[in-house]
């Protein structure tokens, strides 16, 4: 996993390295770190947060990044997690127009801390989701999960992971486990178009 969202460095937090670094990509050193990294890495599939109000970086490297992966065989899924406002929807268009367009795949992530599926209005009913779709673009929910396991995992100190859920209560243990449950039915669901293999 690499983590890219130096302010908000979420995902190092929780798995640390080995199993996390962190790379740079305000700058252009930062994109020639990000390729050797992932020429380094055995693993077939690697996981990349990237920080908000990144666009621009992205479009500047997405010739060098489409070369970079080329290069070195790999593909690219972009999950573009939205939340209700409206630049969840209006941003992704121009993301798709640069770094989508090295996309094998692309999943627009309804995230449903913001609310019920039904409640993306903005999404569901948008021009951009319709031409989304036509385009082969894939869509997911990511279940809400209940702010007291949030708090006793994801932000505890220091953080646990899922795959511990030991010293949680019970009912900790169950609503993390049933959410869990959630999120790998709809990765399922979409994994055979996703070419990412089983989980």
């Amino acid at each position: 996993m690499l983590d890219a969202d130096t302010r908000n460095s979420e995902l190092f937090a929780m798995f640390a390295p080995p199993l996390a670094q962190v790379v740079y990509l305000r700058e252009v050193e930062g994109w020639a770190e990000f390729a050797n990294i992932l020429n380094a890495r055995e693993e077939p599939n690697v996981v990349v947060s990237l920080p908000a109000n990144i666009g621009d970086e992205i479009a500047e490297q997405s010739e060098f990044l489409a070369e970079a992966l080329a290069g070195m065989g790999r593909h690219l899924v972009l999950f573009w997690t939205m939340n209700r406002s409206p630049q969840s929807v209006a941003l992704l268009r121009p993301t798709l127009e640069t770094i989508g367009r090295t996309a094998t795949a692309t999943v627009a992530v309804r995230n449903l801390y913001f609310g019920d599926r039904d409640r993306f209005g903005r999404w569901n009913e948008s021009k951009t989701r319709k031409d989304f779709i036509a385009a082969g673009g894939l869509e997911m929910d990511l279940p809400d999960l209940l702010d007291s396991v949030v708090d006793a995992t994801i932000l505890a100190n220091p953080t646990r992971r899922f795959v511990s859920l030991d010293g949680l209560s019970y009912a900790h243990r169950l609503v993390a486990k049933r959410w869990l449950g959630q999120c790998y039915a709809e990765y399922d669901r979409l994994a055979p178009k996703l070419g990412l293999g089983d989980r």
